[in-house]
């Protein structure tokens, strides 16, 4: 039901209807009928990105996130506790939860917590520097949600659920909402041009010194390497 776009639902037993006044009872009923299914909640949105800080237990870096999803089906489900297991290029990148998840009819705003894991390979750290450097450069960048475990009462599973939401496949395109604004201000020492015949047009230009005012966006640790 996750990820069909149609299911089809089988009512049988016996029923009462009344009317106007009048009751019928015991009428056998036994039929299909053909109900809107969630299809994968396609479209799936980020509307906020943002890295608070280093996780306290060590587990690598908190993120937040909040998404805009549509439920087409007529049917609500209680999830409860989701969590989903994200991924770039086929590279873990970490885990972000919801708690007392309601999936309602239509659009919605999930806001989801969880935390980035730490890369200990040179390509899981070339992939997370690419993820995030495009993701810095407001570019597109697709990632894969995929369905790691649900418990409704937010302790136990339920198996026939856990089932299906692990078939859970979502293409979450990562973005920023609005480009980031790094460096805040630049400041040039005194400029030096150098003139040669061969370079009278295209002169060395050299500077007593650079002073670069820059914010981070987030509020987790890291360090920076300087390149001349």
């Amino acid at each position: 039901m996750l990820n069909a776009q149609t299911f089809v639902w089988h009512l049988s037993g016996k029923l009462n209807v009344k009317a106007l006044g009048h009751t019928v009872k015991d009428l056998d009923l036994n039929k299909d009928i053909t109900v809107n299914a969630f299809n994968g909640l396609t479209g799936i949105k980020i509307e906020k990105f943002s890295l608070p800080g280093d996780d306290p237990a060590g587990k690598g870096i908190l993120v937040n996130i909040d998404t805009s999803v549509n439920n087409p089906s007529a049917i609500q489900m209680y999830m409860g506790s989701l969590t989903l297991a994200i991924s770039y290029k086929d590279t873990l990148m970490g885990y972000v939860s919801s708690s007392n998840l309601t999936m309602v009819r239509g659009p919605q705003t999930l806001s989801m917590k969880g935390y980035l894991v730490p890369q200990s390979t040179p390509e899981g750290l070339a992939i997370t520097s690419e993820m995030m450097s495009r993701y810095i450069g407001n570019l597109e960048t697709e990632t894969i949600a995929t369905g790691f475990e649900v418990k409704p009462d937010g302790v136990n599973s339920v198996e026939w659920l856990s089932t299906a939401v692990k078939q859970l496949k979502l293409t979450v395109a990562l973005k920023s909402p609005a480009p980031l604004q790094l460096i805040k201000a630049l400041n040039l020492g005194a400029l030096g041009l150098t003139f040669t015949p061969p370079t009278a047009y295209q002169p060395a230009t050299t500077s007593t010194g650079v002073i670069a005012n820059y914010s981070l966006p987030d509020g987790f640790g890291f360090n920076i390497a300087f390149t001349q």
